[in-house]
């Protein structure tokens, strides 16, 4: 019994034991770069506040403070000469990367969340276009108290709803960085609106924001360098190839109108292969899909018509890969892996030719099957119904 004592004696407490209020809890982390130095921007949460303890006070919910250095352990150091508690680096949900600093190499940034201990490996990173990346966590809005959770959220949903947007988190860039044979793309925010404003407690109380942050295009990136930015159709592609589209919507002019599509259980399959020495990929994509909005007089129920909507919605998810293995060829970065399929699949052939691969030789076979086959997709308008029961 003594023993025993002893033992649960030995194993209590912890001795580097520190209570929450003792930190500063970082949500968001900036990252830009001034002539030579980096400067890093962090948004703390007011705990105190967030718990009720003080709900009367004029404090805002967050807070951010900056610091500068040529490394960014230098730069941390530096806000620690302004923040009144340690800073704590496991619950932040987004890192946002300038322009300038992607343009140079983003490598140093990360090795930085690599190798520090107290930081988690779970958040998202974003590339701030046309503005500062410390400007995207000052933009408050009245959904969310805390700017890096409105990105954060806004990621997720967008990721899931819209085909032109991924969420690239930590782990996800990382792991493609340390990779042959396949390059980088990120998700770019940028702010719309005048940013002083948008910064000030009035535009969480405005019912139409002076500014806010919105999702953009897909950045293409050579090795751990930005090089060029996709437009929104290449994006779509770049995820389509990548498997990474849960649902994808577009626009279709058929006849006096138009047509707008909505796809669902999108699949994407490449297969490479080497014929007589020439290399050829095939990229078969699978979906289905149903009409969601119509303009026009288009007779839905006409089954030719129906075929001619649908041919039309393959050639358009073909014009989005096409597109987005133009913009990899263009920049001979090789955004969609396609190099590190002829590594894993064709391992004999790229031996010969790893040296010398390219783009350009390689062979592409596009082919698309959407199948629209929602009962609602063939029904017609209100106006053509309303026609249909006059007559």
């Amino acid at each position: 019994m003594i023993f025993s004592i002893l033992i649960v004696l030995c194993i209590t407490g912890c001795w580097n034991y520190k209570e929450l209020n003792e930190y500063s809890i970082v949500t968001g982390i900036a990252i830009d770069k001034i002539k030579d130095s980096y400067k890093v921007s962090v948004l703390i949460s007011n705990v105190q506040k967030n718990n009720g303890s003080d709900s009367n006070s004029t404090s805002s919910d967050v807070v951010v403070y900056e610091g500068s250095g040529k490394s960014i352990f230098e730069a941390f150091k530096d806000i620690g000469l302004i923040s009144p508690k340690e800073l704590y680096l496991n619950s932040f949900s987004i890192l946002v990367i300038s322009e300038d600093v992607a343009k140079t190499g983003i490598n140093e940034s990360l090795d930085f969340f690599l190798r520090y201990s107290s930081s988690r490996n779970n958040f998202d990173i974003v590339i701030a276009k046309d503005c500062l990346a410390k400007d995207t966590l000052k933009i408050l809005t009245s959904i969310t108290n805390s700017p890096s959770q409105n990105i954060s959220d806004n990621l997720k949903t967008t990721t899931a709803l819209q085909g032109a947007i991924k969420t690239v988190s930590f782990d996800d860039l990382t792991s493609i960085l340390v990779k042959d044979g396949i390059e980088p793309t990120i998700n770019t925010i940028s702010i719309i609106g005048d940013i002083e404003e948008g910064s000030t407690k009035e535009n969480l109380e405005s019912s139409e924001p002076k500014a806010y942050i919105k999702l953009g295009n897909m950045a293409i990136f050579k090795n751990d360098k930005l090089i060029d930015f996709a437009t929104h159709e290449e994006s779509i592609g770049i995820n389509i190839i990548s498997n990474n589209v849960n649902e994808l919507y577009f626009n279709l002019n058929y006849q006096d109108g138009f047509i707008i599509i909505d796809t669902v259980s999108f699949f994407t399959d490449i297969k490479t292969e080497v014929k007589n020495e020439i290399p050829y990929v095939n990229i078969n994509m699978k979906s289905e899909a149903k009409i969601i909005e119509t303009k026009g007089n288009i007779n839905l129920e006409d089954i030719k018509v129906m075929e001619e909507i649908q041919e039309k919605a393959n050639k358009k998810i073909i014009s989005f890969v096409s597109e987005a293995i133009n913009l990899s060829i263009k920049n001979n970065s090789d955004i969609l892996g396609i190099e590190r399929q002829f590594y894993m699949n064709n391992p004999n052939y790229y031996k010969k030719v790893k040296d010398k691969f390219s783009l350009n030789d390689i062979n592409y076979n596009i082919n698309s099957n959407i199948i629209i086959n929602n009962k609602i997709s063939s029904k017609n308008s209100l106006e053509d119904e309303n026609d249909r029961q006059k007559n």
